[in-house]
């Protein structure tokens, strides 16, 4: 089945970079799969229509706007939006808007897993990126994620504050026909979800890719500089940690 391959790109008050994030998905070299490219507008006070100009006339892309007033909630209202329109039958990656996608050839390095082994839930790695410079550290998905001990470590350096810890959230893909959503996380909500799709091993087909990288990512974001700065950003990092061991007991 060859379903398509939606790009879901979330904003609020992202003028200064969606642009950019828009550029890196349209540069892309062409794949057989279909492909749509969702902007949702999270109640935008900024001027950011003229940074999406250029891609207007882009059949692939769809722009809608909702008012949900949180990360986890705009999310979720994508997910409901690709749910309606493809009646579950369709893959859903996410790209921050303040991101951009690792290269050009990352959507046939994505298809070409994707056709061989038809998972329910890809995991991709990424780059990072803090104050304009690109970080040696690269943040891969490894199959040991499945595997409860090392992920407790994981979550367990996340809480501690130790950044190598973080999870490759940002980079999964989803069939949509599979039940998820965000839960109402102040900040980690993907690191949440990616917990509970790697808990559901047992019911889920999971497959990483520790060669393929999705998008370079952003440390320097609003929301996630901020969480940082503030006491949310290991609240919920150490809430995740407590629910983990609590599922697994």
């Amino acid at each position: 089945m060859n379903e398509t391959l939606v790009i879901g790109v979330a904003m609020r008050n992202g003028a200064a970079c969606v642009g950019r994030a828009l550029t890196s998905i349209f540069r892309q070299e062409p794949i057989r799969r279909p492909v749509e490219v969702l902007l949702v507008d999270d109640g935008s006070t900024d001027t950011w229509r003229p940074a999406v100009r250029p891609f207007r006339d882009r059949r692939e892309l769809r722009i809608i706007s909702t008012l949900q007033g949180s990360a986890w909630a705009t999310r979720n209202a994508m997910i409901r939006e690709v749910r309606a329109r493809h009646d579950g039958a369709a893959y859903l990656a996410r790209l921050d808007c303040d991101d951009e996608l690792a290269g050009p050839d990352v959507l046939r390095g994505v298809d070409e897993v994707l056709r061989r082994f038809t998972p329910d839930v890809l995991f991709l790695g990424n780059r990072l990126r803090e104050n304009g410079q690109l970080l040696a550290r690269l943040n891969r998905a490894t199959p040991k994620l499945a595997e409860p001990r090392h992920l407790e470590e994981r979550l367990a350096g996340m809480a501690e504050g130790d950044p190598p810890s973080e999870l490759p959230s940002c980079n999964t893909i989803i069939r949509t026909g599979v039940p998820f959503a965000y839960p109402p996380a102040a900040s980690a909500e993907d690191h949440w979800l990616t917990a509970d799709l790697l808990l559901r091993r047992a019911e889920l087909r999971l497959h990483f890719d520790e060669r393929l990288l999705w998008a370079t990512y952003s440390l320097s974001g609003t929301v996630t500089a901020r969480n940082r700065k503030g006491t949310t950003y290991r609240d919920s990092r150490l809430a995740l940690l407590r629910e983990f061991r609590r599922r697994t007991a």
